[in-house]
């Protein structure tokens, strides 16, 4: 297992999707690099109710890729957020931030190893 992402999950997925497991990965990275962009405006506005939503969107598809680490901390951010706690959301998109360019990073080989397959 990958530090970042659940190679096994990812598995599952290509044995369901097939051959366009590659284009949803690469849907995935453009849906959950919006979502945090989204959090993260959010967030600096003080919108804490359009931050909890825009880190579900976000989890939800950490879950689907099995990005463990990722979904706990957006996880976190959705529940402080919810919770009208703005420090710890911010400390939690910190972590999201630490976090998602390994993730993303990971994401777009796997996608690129789809394609050459």
């Amino acid at each position: 297992m990958s530090v970042h992402l659940d190679r096994e999950r990812l598995a599952q997925l290509e044995s369901v999707i097939g051959a366009e497991v590659g284009g949803v990965l690469q849907f995935l990275i453009q849906s959950m690099s919006s979502a945090l962009e989204e959090a993260a405006r959010a967030l600096a506005d003080g919108e804490l109710d359009r931050t909890a939503s825009a880190a579900h969107r976000f989890r939800n598809d950490a879950l689907i890729i099995g990005a463990k680490e990722l979904q706990s901390e957006l996880s976190e951010l959705e529940r402080t957020a919810r919770e009208g706690r703005k420090q710890p959301a911010r400390n939690a998109m910190a972590r999201v931030r630490e976090l998602w360019p390994a993730t993303v990073s990971e994401l777009e080989r796997a996608a690129a190893a789809d394609a050459r397959d």
